[in-house]
């Protein structure tokens, strides 16, 4: 069943995203110029001493650092990874386990970023775009929410690479 608060919460956004009208880019508050410290782009040799490798190659890989905390947003993080595309760092990943935390994570974003750009309450995804960098929230049915924290001009480059190129920089959902 659906909380109600929530769905009320993603409506007053929604509201508020169309009676503003669309955020021009690079509007985002407090632009995030790197992930935990690792700035997009950056060599994996500049961190990769720090970084433990989960899964991937030499053309995609996702890593986690054993020093980082456990948290996001204060509530339990079940995984924190940095992705790279071509050995450069191309996103930083938070999976947080039971969509109940939508809400803390949600207005975290939202007073650290300012308001989503895009709102799809019926999907549970929430984006904020800035100049050279982008965030997304979203939440699937019942287990998970997914943060991804990206640098535009890495993920450009890898839908380029493989075939993928956007007409514009929002995510096809």
């Amino acid at each position: 069943m659906v909380d109600t608060h929530l769905w009320r919460i993603a409506a007053i956004l929604m509201l508020s995203v169309t009676t503003l009208g669309p955020v021009a880019a690079g509007a985002m508050k407090n632009e995030p110029g790197d992930f935990k410290g690792v700035p997009w782009g950056a060599p994996l040799e500049a961190h990769g001493q720090s970084l433990k490798l989960l899964t991937g190659d030499e053309i995609s890989a996702n890593y986690r650092r054993e020093s980082d905390g456990k948290t996001f947003a204060s509530v339990d993080a079940w995984r924190i990874s940095y992705r790279f595309y071509k050995q450069r760092f191309s996103s930083g990943i938070v999976v947080i386990v039971g969509n109940s935390n939508l809400k803390s994570v949600l207005d975290y974003l939202t007073q650290t970023y300012g308001p989503p750009e895009a709102v799809n309450p019926r999907h549970r995804i929430y984006e904020w775009q800035g100049e050279n960098a982008g965030i997304s929230l979203s939440c699937d049915i019942s287990t998970s929410c997914y943060v991804e924290f990206y640098g535009k001009e890495m993920r450009a480059l890898e839908l380029a690479e493989q075939g993928n190129a956007p007409d514009n920089n929002k995510r096809d959902d």
